[in-house]
């Protein structure tokens, strides 16, 4: 157990292995009623250093600038090999619950619940999102389940609900596979904005205001693309048809297989 003053933050230059059991989690709270500043996990582009959290729970941190770095969440990681499983991330005072930049990653059987803006961001990264629950209160302001930018990322089994925003926002020509999610209670499901391509393959969306919105954000991106195939929605579900395909056979990278097969090549983004 580590339990940090207000404002106090920990920064790792190199590589994390944070690995607790079931019954001996490893567990970050803050210390008195103000958060904690970031748990800052920094390597480099020449330096490619390994992250494996498991039973790994932080809770009640917020942001920090150090040396110059800005790291928007209570646990940052910024350039590495990222493992992370049955762990959780809650209540995070910054924008994000867990904010990955510049990485490879795979995130599973995990928690996001109650913080502050997203729950995860994702930016400019490669991996998997798997069997993941993603909770907030109704109370909290404008919250997304996963955030992804710039990003490739196969996202499976998850659960989004009661999101005030979206459950899941995708932008900045990033491009995802998105299958067998239950996406529920939410704002808008899903939100498909700015260059990007997205497969929707045997999700099941129920009493979101709007299933999915598609859009252009940023005027220097192009008109999203979508894929749909063998969806479940409601009767109450609003979809928004810019830039909206249902041939899920035109673009190769939604098979699963073949789309797994590009988030794990080993390359540096």
């Amino acid at each position: 157990d580590i339990s940090l003053n207000p404002n106090i933050s920990i920064l790792a230059q190199g590589g994390v292995s944070a690995i607790g059991t079931k019954e001996r989690p490893i567990k970050i709270t803050k210390k008195r009623d103000k958060p904690f500043g970031s748990f800052a996990i920094l390597g480099s582009k020449n330096n490619k250093n390994t992250v494996n959290l498991k039973n790994f729970h932080i809770n009640g941190g917020s942001e920090k600038i150090i040396n110059g770095v800005y790291f928007s969440s209570q646990i940052s990681i910024h350039m590495a090999d990222v493992n992370i499983e049955s762990s959780s991330f809650k209540n995070s005072y910054s924008d994000d619950g867990l904010n990955i930049k510049f990485s490879k990653l795979k995130i599973i059987n995990s928690i996001f619940e109650n913080n502050k803006a997203d729950q995860i961001d994702l930016d400019y990264s490669d991996g998997e999102v798997i069997n993941n629950k993603f909770t907030a209160s109704q109370e909290a302001l404008e919250t997304d389940g996963l955030d992804v930018s710039g990003s490739t990322i196969y996202v499976a089994s998850n659960d989004f609900f009661n999101m005030t925003d979206k459950g899941i926002s995708i932008g900045e020509k990033s491009k995802v596979l998105i299958t067998n999610n239950m996406i529920k209670d939410n704002n808008t499901g899903i939100a498909v904005k700015d260059g990007w391509s997205v497969c929707l393959n045997g999700n099941n969306f129920i009493e979101n205001k709007m299933d999915i919105s598609s859009y252009v954000k940023k005027k220097m991106y192009s008109t999203p693309s979508v894929q749909i195939k063998n969806q479940i929605f409601d009767n109450v579900s609003i979809i928004s048809h810019l830039g909206l395909l249902t041939d899920l056979n035109s673009l190769p990278e939604c098979n699963p297989s073949k789309f797994l097969w590009v988030v794990n090549l080993d390359k540096w983004i």
